[in-house]
């Protein structure tokens, strides 16, 4: 499996751009503190962590 990072240099190739729009799947807590993914109900689809998202290679 391959990481979001190389995923996205991989689906933007050669190309540059100016700017970004991002809405990456970042981690949330919802209204009783439960925190997704963890909670089975809130796994809806899979999260990344700050760091993760952090480490996305935006610059490249």
């Amino acid at each position: 499996m391959i990481s979001a990072a190389e995923e996205l240099l991989s689906k933007a190739g050669a190309q540059r751009f100016r700017t970004v729009l991002a809405d990456p799947p970042w981690r949330f807590q919802n209204k009783t503190g439960k925190v997704a993914p963890e909670h089975k109900r809130l796994s809806r689809y899979q999260t990344m962590t700050l760091a993760a998202i952090c480490e996305l290679p935006v610059a490249e």
